[in-house]
């Protein structure tokens, strides 16, 4: 299932909305005791909509994975080629995935999930694409194991009439290459969020973690 990027530039634009009118309920107290509106909107730099802009983008690479795997399960030939079990487990996940991104986006729980995100991602990232695994230096060259290499190709679309068998054992290895940095900037972002909190313009932006509470009792 594909989503162009107008559907990509719709949601980002819904869950902007669907923040800012959280942020402005939230505010409901100091507009109560003579704040305005306008003064509200005032007090917010262009970090606290900047933090808003990268926590609104940061799950935009689940949402998509989550949106493809509802879509796939949609296929009634996919479904044909899975386990009762299988299904199950994707559509739990494909859900878990989507609501994960939406409290991220939201600002609830954002620092407990980002903190889960990043650790599953790392360690999805070191099981599916070890590509060190695969390519090491021996006496100044390159050499590869080509049966490992092959037997864990990741997914890709390819052209039509050309096969997975195609590819070079390099082509593999550099596509885990790929995948592994790309899981690896990813979870340093999710860090980032798990520390620094998602931010003033949030549901929850005093959210406390595990860490936190220690100190706080300390």
């Amino acid at each position: 299932m594909c989503f162009d990027q107008k559907s990509s530039f719709g949601f980002a634009l819904f869950g902007l909305l669907v923040s800012i009118w959280i942020y402005t309920r939230t505010e409901n107290v100091k507009l109560a005791m003579g704040q305005t509106l306008g003064q509200t909107l005032a007090s917010l730099t262009h970090v606290d909509g900047t933090q808003l802009l990268g926590r609104l983008l940061l799950p935009s690479v689940y949402l998509y994975r989550a949106l493809t795997l509802l879509g796939s399960l949609a296929d009634a030939q996919y479904r044909a080629e899975l386990s009762y079990s299988m299904s199950a487990v994707d559509t739990a996940v494909a859900i878990g995935l989507v609501l994960g991104c939406a409290l991220v986006a939201a600002g609830l729980k954002s620092r407990t999930i980002a903190l889960s995100l990043s650790l599953l991602t790392l360690v999805l990232m070191l099981y599916l694409h070890p590509f060190f695994r695969y390519a090491w230096r021996e006496n100044g060259e390159w050499k590869y194991d080509e049966v490992a290499a092959r037997a864990s190709i990741p997914h890709v679309t390819l052209p039509k009439g050309q096969e997975p068998e195609d590819f070079e054992t390099w082509h593999i290895v550099d596509l885990h290459r790929y995948y592994f940095f790309q899981g690896l900037s990813t979870t340093g972002a999710l860090l980032l969020l798990a520390q620094y909190g998602p931010g003033e313009i949030a549901v929850d932006k005093d959210e406390l973690i595990l860490g936190d509470v220690q100190r706080a009792r300390d």
